[in-house]
């Protein structure tokens, strides 16, 4: 299970993600739908470390909020 605890990103002033809060379940499919600008490549990219914004992200039982995206992936 991905879950995804207060997340929040900025480009300087900008906020794009603001408390983003979302569980994803385990053999469930999880649709990121929305118009242009509204922050969908900014949330995947810092579900898998590319970009580094505040809040949790565990996967299962374990915190992947600090790991680099090279350990994301392998997770």
């Amino acid at each position: 299970m991905l879950n995804l605890r207060n997340i929040e990103f900025a480009y300087g002033g900008v906020k794009a993600l603001d408390d983003v809060n979302r569980t994803m379940a385990p053999g469930k499919m999880t649709c990121v739908m929305g118009r242009n600008g509204v922050g969908k490549t900014t949330l995947m990219q810092n579900i898998i470390g590319l970009l580094r914004g505040r809040g949790s992200i565990t996967l299962g039982d374990e915190e992947i909020s600090g790991m680099t995206a090279h350990r994301r992936a392998q997770k």
